[in-house]
C-alpha cells in the first residue's frame, strides 16, 4: 500500500512546484544578483513569480539598496515596467505572460544593469490532460495493488 501511495505521489509531484526554479546569478558591479522565477517554463496567463536579491557577493549580506527599477518586454514592446521597492536587498512580484516566446527581463540598480531571458513555451495544460494523468495514476496504483494481492 505504501508502494501505491508513493507511485501516485510521484506523479501528482510533476503538477506541483515548490520553490522559484529558474533565474540567473551574475555579478555585477560589487553585486551579487539573484534572479529567480517559478515555474521554470511560465504558462500564457498563469502567475509566473519573480524573486530579486542583490547581496555582497563575499559575505552574501543584503545589499544596502532601497530600489530597483524592472522591465519586462518581448521583441520592441514593454509589457511591464517599474521601480520596485526593496527589503533586505530583494523584493518578489508575480506577473501574467500574455503570449509565448522569448522573453527580456531588464533589472536596473545603483548604476548597474542586467538581462535575463525567460522563455514562456506556451498555454497551461488543460484540466482535461491533468484529469487523464491523475486517472493513469489511479489506474497504476490499482493495478499494483490488485497484483500484489495475487502474488
Amino acid at each position: 500500500m505504501k508502494r501505491a501511495l508513493l507511485v501516485l505521489l510521484s506523479l501528482l509531484s510533476v503538477t506541483a512546484s515548490a520553490h522559484l526554479e529558474a533565474g540567473i546569478d551574475e555579478v555585477v558591479g560589487p553585486y551579487q544578483l539573484d534572479v529567480g522565477w517559478d515555474p521554470v517554463a511560465p504558462n500564457v496567463g498563469e502567475k509566473t513569480v519573480f524573486a530579486i536579491n542583490v547581496v555582497n557577493p563575499k559575505t552574501r549580506d543584503p545589499a544596502a539598496l532601497d530600489r530597483m527599477f524592472v522591465r519586462l518586454e518581448k521583441g520592441e514592446t514593454v509589457y511591464f515596467s517599474g521601480n520596485l521597492d526593496l527589503q533586505d536587498g530583494g523584493t518578489q512580484f508575480s506577473y501574467q505572460f500574455p503570449h509565448t516566446g522569448v522573453w527580456n527581463m531588464h533589472v536596473e540598480f545603483d548604476g548597474y544593469k542586467a538581462d535575463a531571458e525567460v522563455f514562456v513555451p506556451g498555454a497551461p495544460p488543460s484540466s482535461e490532460s491533468l484529469a487523464w494523468v491523475l486517472a493513469a495514476g489511479l489506474a497504476l496504483c490499482c493495478g499494483y495493488l490488485l497484483w500484489k494481492k495475487k502474488n
